[in-house]
């Protein structure tokens, strides 16, 4: 997924991790992580849907067993 100002784009992994990256540099900007669970991931397998609201302002990801998460967004685009 490709951040609205074009800057950022957001991978999910097929080991449940979620990451952003600057397009430009290609340097990480940050993971998301669900801290209710034991690992350090977004989800407990693989990401297989990722989408973010009109205004960058949460992070909606599926996972392979079924579950959906509303994170909040790591996108600041003026930065």
């Amino acid at each position: 997924m490709i951040s609205a100002c074009g800057n950022f784009t957001i991978l999910g992994t097929e080991g449940g991790w979620i990451e952003k990256f600057n397009l430009q540099s290609g340097i990480s900007r940050g993971s998301y992580i669900d801290t209710s669970m034991a690992r350090q991931c977004a989800h407990d397998g693989e990401v297989v849907g990722l989408a973010c609201d009109a205004t960058n302002g949460s992070l909606i990801s599926a996972g392979y067993h079924g579950d959906i998460k509303v994170l909040p967004s790591l996108l600041y685009c003026s930065a």
